[in-house]
């Protein structure tokens, strides 16, 4: 009696096709979300980050009856002028403890490595600056020519609208053999300038947390907004706004960046605070 042969259920080739082209097509539609949900994710240890960078400046001011730190020191007849540790990030250094907490995850910084013995400040991927950090971090250059006062924090005349740092392109400070200037400087919102190639690198619309970047204010309170008026004020007029949106009346707008804004604002460096 010959045996019947069994046939046992299978995938033809066309079915197969089919269910790899779903699946292709359910990740492509499910990529996006999780992309926006990583960065929603970034942005929220971005805002921690800065916050612990606040707290460590109030944690300073505390310890010192109320004055922020030197920006870096600056006189020219210091022996120690424009070294990088007296700079304020080292200043502050006791209060923070991590220096990881200065960078931002959500951008790509690059890899590097200490050569000879350069100072590490070189080599630390920084993504938080101090906006007007030469009148919230004082200039002993200003202090002695009468230019400025030394910011105390009763000089925050709205800590609420007042933003004491925000996240940036890494800037890092690299750039020349003294390790402390000659490297990027970036402006909120606007792009970023490359001193070494003497070029402007772009920076993300709106920012790079889903279109915005992160703010955080003196009161230690931090928020996300856009910053597409700034970027489009410098493309129009190639100068830097450091309010946000430009040219709006203080009751009007979100928010200011220096301690003296709006009463003072606007004014320069090396030039008289009214007032003081």
């Amino acid at each position: 009696m010959r045996r019947r042969l069994m046939f046992l259920p299978s995938f033809t080739l066309i079915e197969l096709l089919v269910v790899i082209s779903i699946i292709a097509l359910l990740i492509a539609l499910l990529m996006p979300a999780l992309q926006k949900a990583r960065k929603v994710a970034q942005a929220a240890m971005c805002m921690g980050n800065s916050r612990q960078l606040v707290s460590a400046t109030m944690s300073y001011l505390y310890d010192n009856n109320g004055f922020f730190p030197r920006a870096v020191a600056s006189l020219p007849e210091d022996p120690e002028a424009w070294q990088p540790h007296t700079h304020y990030l080292f200043t502050l250094e006791p209060y923070f403890n991590d220096w990881k907490i200065l960078a931002d995850p959500g951008r790509d910084n690059p890899e590097v490595a200490p050569e000879n013995d350069k100072s590490l400040w070189v080599w630390r991927s920084i993504n938080f600056w101090v906006v007007g950090h030469g009148y919230a971090f004082y200039d002993e250059r200003d202090l002695r020519n009468g230019l400025a006062a030394q910011t105390q924090i009763d000089d925050v005349v709205r800590p609420s609208k007042s933003f004491l740092t925000n996240c940036v392109f890494w800037w890092g400070g690299r750039g020349n053999s003294d390790g402390l200037w000659g490297g990027e400087e970036s402006f909120p919102g606007a792009v970023a300038w490359n001193s070494r190639d003497n070029t402007y690198e772009p920076t993300t619309p709106g920012g790079i947390h889903n279109g915005t970047e992160n703010f955080t204010f003196f009161d230690g309170h931090a928020s996300l907004f856009s910053t597409t008026p700034i970027r489009e004020w410098w493309l129009t007029t190639s100068r830097h706004a450091y309010t946000y949106p430009p040219g709006v009346t203080p009751a009007e707008a979100q928010w200011w960046t220096v301690p003296y804004y709006p009463e003072f604002y606007p004014y320069g460096t090396h030039k008289p605070l009214p007032g003081y």
